[in-house]
């Protein structure tokens, strides 16, 4: 059998063995209180709001992958995976803050219990969601340009 076709295999399992990895080491640094409230209060309080936001972020990823499978983009074109990503990492967080402020909950104790949820620090999951939300400006200009 050819090298060539275990690569992605190869790579595949490489990725997913280093998230176990660090999902088992971060889980043990998670906090298990924030603001004098337990983690499990807070996320019951925002169980909705981290559904959704787990709900959003994998649409943005469908529709990346929509927009390479019906549009007219080559398969080297970045424009619809920085929409997908774009949209996969600005929804969750605006849909988080404005279930939290329509509630009237505190916004930032929807951002632990949705950071919890993914069992990832804080500083992990809105850096990454961050850095992705970026390139969702990437997307859009290139959808209007």
């Amino acid at each position: 059998m050819d090298a060539s076709l275990w690569r992605p295999v190869v790579s595949g399992l490489s990725g997913s063995l280093i998230t176990v990895l660090l999902m088992r080491r971060w889980a043990k640094t998670l906090p298990t209180t924030y603001a004098s409230k337990p983690i499990e209060q807070i996320s019951q309080e925002h169980r909705f709001s981290v559904t959704l936001g787990n709900g959003l972020f994998l649409t943005g990823l469908c529709i990346g992958v929509a927009m390479y499978q019906f549009g007219d983009y080559s398969n080297h074109d970045l424009t619809p995976l920085a929409v997908g990503f774009g949209f996969a990492c600005t929804a969750p967080i605006a849909a988080i803050w404005t279930i939290s402020n329509l509630q009237g909950r505190d916004p930032r104790e929807a951002f632990v219990a949705f950071s919890i949820g993914q069992g990832v620090p804080m500083w992990a999951t809105y850096g990454s969601l961050g850095i992705f939300a970026f390139i969702a400006i990437f997307g859009a200009v290139r959808i209007v340009a």
